[in-house]
């Protein structure tokens, strides 16, 4: 099935960035200034062209801890 590839995909995508959110999140960050930092690292978000934003943040945090 494609769409386990892409799940996966998404799964380690998360992963990699998760280590990243929480030390923004440790020096107190909020996950609009979490997404912002993302975006001004130049991080590519999950659909290609965008901004993250704190929603984006949001479900990589959930997609990790489940």
């Amino acid at each position: 099935l494609p769409s386990c590839g892409r799940a996966q995909k998404a799964a380690r995508h998360a992963a990699d960035l998760a280590q990243t959110i929480r030390e923004l999140q440790a020096g107190g960050a909020s996950l609009r200034q979490v997404a912002a930092g993302l975006t001004r690292r130049h991080i590519p978000t999950p659909r290609p062209g965008g901004s993250w934003s704190a929603t984006h943040v949001t479900r990589i945090l959930n997609r990790v801890s489940v």
